[in-house]
Parts: C-alpha cells; sequence; structure tokens
C-alpha cells in the first residue's frame, strides 16, 4: 500500500527522538500518511524504549506488519484531520479579532 521513493526524492530530514526521518519533497495522500505513520510509530517506540509489553524489541518501520502500519497511518489521519480543523478554527478566531480591531462597535 506504500509508495517508495528514489533517493532524489529525499530533501529535508524531520528529527523523531532517537530516529532520523527522510520527508520525500513531492507530496502525495499516501506518502503523507505512511510518513506521519511512521513518525507516530517512532516516537511511540521511542517512548517505550523500544520494547514491547512484555520486553521483546519492536520492529523498525520497515519490518512492521502491513495491517500495523495502516493502523498507525489512520491513527495519524486521524490526528492531522482534528489539527486541521484546529487550525480553521484559529483562522477564523484570527480573521474575526482582525474584524473586530478594524471596524469596534461604536
Amino acid at each position: 500500500m506504500s509508495h517508495s521513493r528514489p533517493i532524489e526524492d529525499i530533501r529535508t530530514e524531520t528529527r523523531v527522538p532517537g530516529r532520523l526521518l527522510a520527508r520525500p519533497h513531492c507530496w502525495d495522500i499516501m506518502t503523507i500518511a505512511e510518513h506521519l505513520g511512521k513518525v507516530a510509530y517512532s516516537a511511540y517506540c521511542d517512548s517505550r524504549r523500544w520494547k514491547s509489553y512484555d520486553g521483546k524489541e519492536l520492529p523498525h518501520w520497515d519490518e512492521v506488519k502491513p495491517e500495523i502500519k495502516e493502523g498507525w497511518m489512520q491513527s495519524a489521519r486521524a490526528v492531522r484531520i482534528t489539527l486541521q480543523g484546529y487550525i480553521q478554527d484559529i483562522q477564523l478566531l484570527n480573521a474575526f479579532e482582525t474584524q473586530t480591531v478594524d471596524h469596534p462597535a461604536e
């Protein structure tokens, strides 16, 4: 389900504690979902010191089963959609505040 990218598309890096994750230059919906899923998974693994609840080593993203990756990607999508809503609310509030400042009630 994921799209692999050639190394030429790697332009910037995202730092997650304990891991360095490449961010593709050209985004598409699947790449964004997979990247955010990977970031979330890596952050979780870092918080668990890369150990599962029973002390076993957690696999790196490339070794994670597809259905587990899909769960992380769905979780990341939900957070992204929620953040988009918050951003829209903030933009609306900012526009309202700007309007109020420019045209105060008399």
